[in-house]
């Protein structure tokens, strides 16, 4: 079968502008690919930077995290292991078996100490987090009574108790 010279014409034509076309699009991608790979290559040594200082940022956090698990573990381990005078053993004793809240004066008049005493023991139970304030005292001017402070035995003083009932 032979073919209409002219259309054989037209179609080679129609091929040529197809072909030429295309190459106009793969230059136009190819110019956009380079203008990407030129920005690309100015943006990669400062986030090869920005990777390296969060890198050493987080091996110091990380460092810093397990010293203070250290720390936290030191402190926790001394605590559980420390002993207390035989009054403050008795004050933080008299919480225990009492399992509610109890005013200075209370336990002042169980151990017979005088109240100065009792609140130097309150101190020391109070800073080592093993009693809690759970109440601040009020003083009425109508009426002239006052409520005490009232405190109370906190999980960790429950705790320390438990485990030091044989000592």
């Amino acid at each position: 079968m032979t073919l209409n010279p002219i259309t054989a014409l037209s179609e080679q034509l129609q091929k040529l502008i197809n072909e030429h076309g295309s190459a106009a699009i793969l230059r136009d991608h190819l110019a956009l690919f380079k203008d990407q790979l030129v920005v690309f290559e100015k943006k990669t040594p400062i986030l090869e930077n920005t990777i390296k200082t969060l890198e050493s940022q987080l091996q110091n956090a990380t460092k810093e995290i397990e010293r203070q698990k250290q720390v936290i573990e030191a402190l926790q381990g001394s605590q559980s292991t420390k002993k207390y005078n035989e009054i403050t053993e008795k004050v933080i004793k008299l919480f225990f078996n009492a399992g509610r809240e109890l005013p200075v004066n209370y336990i002042a008049t169980s151990l017979a100490i005088d109240i100065n005493t009792a609140l130097y023991h309150f101190d020391i139970l109070l800073k080592d987090n093993l009693i809690t304030q759970t109440m601040a005292g009020s003083e009425s001017s109508w009426t002239g009574t006052s409520d005490p402070d009232m405190f109370d035995l906190t999980p960790e003083g429950r705790k320390y108790v438990v485990e030091h009932k044989n000592s």
